[in-house]
């Protein structure tokens, strides 16, 4: 028994038609992925769409996975860094730090915490210059040949967002708790 279309060949990496116009099915596939990791999904979902689509070569899909598993890595270590910097955990910085976002009088603060800011960051290699840069960068339109690239920047990209926004709470939150002692 043969299951259906199995009899059509797949064409080489190198003979597969590049569309300029329209998405193409690697170009849906990683914009699918995106949008789920948007919306809080493991950053290796990323590239599990592209794996299932034999749209990498064995080489790019282990590259991917390192990229993605080193960028977690420095992840882990930041939260773990400023946990014990600040003496508090994770999901406590994102609380106090969702409530004072939205107390216009702690703005001043904010700017004050600045400075720490860019110094907590800077310790971690991420250009706090370039944070609001950062979160313009679009998806670059390009052929399907630089697609894992592609990929592998969104990871990093949004890893470097989560990074900033995590690094600025913790921050606001230490001199929230130095103030009230």
């Amino acid at each position: 028994m043969t299951e259906e279309g199995s009899s059509v060949p797949h064409p080489p990496e190198e003979t597969r038609p590049k569309t300029s116009g329209g998405m193409s099915s690697e170009s849906k596939a990683l914009r699918k992925s995106y949008d789920q990791f948007m919306k809080g999904a493991d950053p290796s979902s990323l590239v599990a769409p592209l794996y299932s689509q034999d749209l990498l070569t064995d080489d790019e899909k282990a590259r991917a996975l390192l990229d993605t598993q080193t960028n977690r890595k420095r992840l882990d270590e930041i939260f773990d860094a400023l946990t014990r910097r600040v003496g508090v955990e994770p999901k406590a910085f994102l609380l106090i730090m969702q409530t004072l976002k939205n107390v216009p009088a702690l703005k001043p603060m904010g700017e004050k915490m600045q400075e720490l800011y860019n110094e907590v960051v800077g310790e971690f290699g991420c250009d706090s210059s370039n944070e609001h840069a950062i979160g313009r960068v679009e998806p670059s339109h390009s052929d399907s040949n630089s697609l894992p690239q592609l990929t592998s920047k969104e990871v990093q990209h949004q890893l470097r967002l989560q990074r900033s926004h995590f690094l600025y709470q913790a921050a606001v939150v230490k001199e929230v708790l130095h103030l009230l002692r």
